[in-house]
């Protein structure tokens, strides 16, 4: 019986190193920063409403397809001239 309870120990010690490590990761992810990126596509949408791209059109799919990567949509945002912006995107 002591046998029986010595080797639940090692166990019952991996157990909960595992689980004190699994409480950890996500704590740490939960204090994590979060990214931009939401931030960027959404004034990059305004901006690109604002500068007279219209909905459904081959344009505004464009920038779609380049506003999926948040580098895309930050460069839009920083950009001057709406002109230069409609420019970068066709």
């Amino acid at each position: 019986m002591d046998n029986m309870v010595e080797s639940q120990q090692p166990i019952e010690r991996y157990m909960k190193a595992i689980s004190d490590s699994l409480v950890a990761k996500t704590s740490h992810e939960r204090s994590r920063p979060q990214t931009q990126e939401p931030h960027y596509i959404a004034k990059a949408m305004e901006l690109l409403a604002h500068d007279g791209v219209k909905e459904a059109t081959v344009l505004l799919y464009k920038a779609l397809d380049l506003f999926h990567d948040e580098k895309h949509a930050k460069q839009y945002v920083l950009m001057k001239s709406s002109k230069g912006c409609i420019g970068w995107i066709d």
